[in-house]
């Protein structure tokens, strides 16, 4: 079953994505200057390869 998938640029470097019901913050690491808000697109990326 396809889900819908959207993701768009809040503030920043801090994005939101939203996934069927689910919602996810990405945001770079402050010495990169992002504010931290969550993990990088690339750490989730890695999370998502590893699940």
């Amino acid at each position: 079953m396809a889900r819908a998938v959207s993701v768009w640029s809040v503030a920043g470097m801090k994005a939101e994505a939203v996934v069927g019901p689910h919602r996810a913050v990405f945001d770079a690491p402050a010495e990169a200057g992002g504010g931290d808000a969550g993990p990088s697109p690339v750490e989730m990326l890695l999370g998502a390869l590893g699940a």
